[in-house]
């Protein structure tokens, strides 16, 4: 697998950052796969290595791809982990003796930094989860803290894949937002698309028959 042509696109209505994926071992088409925000929120979207390389790690072992090269510099650190994620994968779900793919990129030797000055932030669907680190965020932060949460993050193409659903999520989310002082940032992504459904639920099936 290799993830190229990594750029930045904007049609007045949304702002994408891309990048093509091109599968070297199997009949797969090329693919777009984008994150997707609206203008006012442009300038924190990078197109940066590391959240396609992220997105398309599992796939390519899924797949069976021999190798996934990235466009650009990563972080040590992150193809570390990575590497281990996929380790962790192979002896949950595969053969001992399946291979993982050989990341290629070229290698960052200093901390990337922000384009914009840092923010805390949240995963933000209104469930349990992110209210809770929302409220524990709120009583152990001041306002003025580097760490109190700024921004929330709410994902359409990952559990809500439904445009519609995902607006009605939106407007539910809004209320809280407001009252927690916090701008509500949607983000639209196909990374789903990397890997058939059908696959996937047989996967999710067979670990909760084992259980």
């Amino acid at each position: 697998m290799r993830v190229v042509n990594l750029r930045i696109e904007e049609n007045g209505n949304s702002v994408r950052s891309l990048g093509t994926i091109i599968w070297e071992d199997g009949p797969r088409p090329a693919q777009e796969i984008y994150f997707e925000t609206l203008p006012e929120f442009a300038n924190g979207l990078s197109c940066h290595p590391h959240a396609f390389l992220v997105a398309c790690s599992m796939p390519a072992l899924l797949f069976g791809e021999r190798r996934l090269f990235i466009e650009g510099e990563i972080c040590p650190q992150l193809r570390d982990g990575i590497e281990i994620a996929m380790s962790w994968m192979r002896s949950w779900w595969y053969e001992p003796k399946t291979r993982l793919p050989l990341i290629e990129a070229k290698i960052r030797s200093t901390a990337p930094r922000p384009p914009t000055p840092e923010r805390a932030g949240v995963f933000f669907s209104g469930g349990i989860d992110s209210l809770a680190i929302l409220q524990s965020n709120r009583q152990r932060y001041p306002s003025d803290h580097p760490g109190s949460i700024k921004d929330g993050f709410s994902v359409c193409g990952l559990e809500i894949q439904e445009p519609g659903a995902f607006e009605i999520v939106l407007d539910s989310l809004a209320l809280l937002a407001a009252d927690a002082g916090i701008a509500l940032i949607p983000i639209h992504t196909n990374i789903r698309s990397l890997g058939p459904e059908d696959i996937l639920q047989q996967m999710f099936d067979a670990l909760f028959e084992s259980n």
